[in-house]
């Protein structure tokens, strides 16, 4: 990977953390598309069981031959997919094609009332399902999914419940909705902030990360986090690594570093891990 794509990455999570980290915040307006990069892409139109239109860019492999999975990216809960932009490139520099998406009220999909003090909606879940089955139907059989913080949740309860994801590659995920909500909401009034987040949007009984995790029995799992992360710990991070009963897993945590700030500071070990994973999993 290039120098300049390092620069980009770093900027991009100046911009992303610039929100607020514990703030669902969407934003219509794409900062950039694929085209600014010079990219093979298609911009596609994904339809959910429920009718919601969802925008997103496939964005092809840079390199001629591709025998790789596609990779679907599912971001946090601040900005749009083109704020991923960068992430996509990386990859497809590296012979990947890859979906960016967006959810439902974020960037260009369907309208959405989006309350801010929700840690994440289930509408999320399926918007990932029609994800994968755009790609399936349209482009590629074999898939791995890549999550980061809400989006990583998102990946591992969607992957625990189809037998046809390759892997999931989870950044900063946390186990059980209640209980990083608590997490939060400690940490919010440790610094005498009075915000509290909402509890109502729980994921479904079975589709938590910590109980769809175990149903990983043919599906690959590499999670990390940074050991000074104050929402999702390096116990998280065991905890999930344990209840996995794949032989196709590994974790990393990354000293002293922040939620979601890894990639900023420890670029290349970042997607070296990434593409060494991967590439134990094309080895099996």
């Amino acid at each position: 990977m290039h120098m300049i794509a390092y620069l980009r990455i770093v900027i991009f999570v100046i911009l992303i953390f610039s929100m607020n980290i514990y703030s669902m915040k969407p934003y219509a307006e794409y900062i950039k598309t694929p085209a600014a990069y010079g990219c093979k892409y298609d911009s596609v139109s994904i339809t959910t069981r429920d009718s919601v239109t969802l925008a997103g860019w496939y964005i092809y492999s840079q390199l001629e031959k591709n025998e790789k999975p596609s990779i679907i990216f599912t971001y946090g809960d601040a900005g749009n997919m083109s704020y991923f932009l960068d992430y996509a490139v990386e990859f497809s520099q590296n012979g990947f094609n890859i979906l960016l998406f967006d959810y439902r009220g974020f960037g260009k999909s369907s309208e959405f009332e989006i309350d801010q003090d929700m840690l994440i909606y289930r509408e999320f879940i399926t918007d990932l399902h029609a994800a994968i089955d755009h790609v399936k139907d349209k482009y590629s059989k074999e898939i791995i999914l890549f999550g980061h913080s809400m989006g990583a949740c998102l990946a591992i309860s969607v992957a625990g419940s189809r037998d046809d994801i390759t892997a999931v590659i989870a950044e900063g995920p946390y186990e059980n909705t209640s209980k990083v909500l608590q997490r939060i909401n400690l940490i919010q009034q440790a610094g005498n902030d009075s915000r509290r987040f909402k509890n109502e949007s729980l994921i479904a009984k079975g589709l938590e990360p910590e109980e769809a995790i175990k149903n990983f029995k043919k599906t690959g799992f590499y999670a990390f986090t940074g050991s000074a992360d104050e929402i999702i710990t390096a116990d998280v991070i065991y905890t999930l690594y344990e209840l996995c009963p794949s032989t196709l897993k590994s974790i990393w945590i990354a000293a002293g570093m922040e939620h979601g700030a890894i990639v900023q500071s420890q670029t290349e070990q970042y997607f070296s891990n990434i593409y060494g994973f991967i590439d134990i999993l094309s080895r099996k």
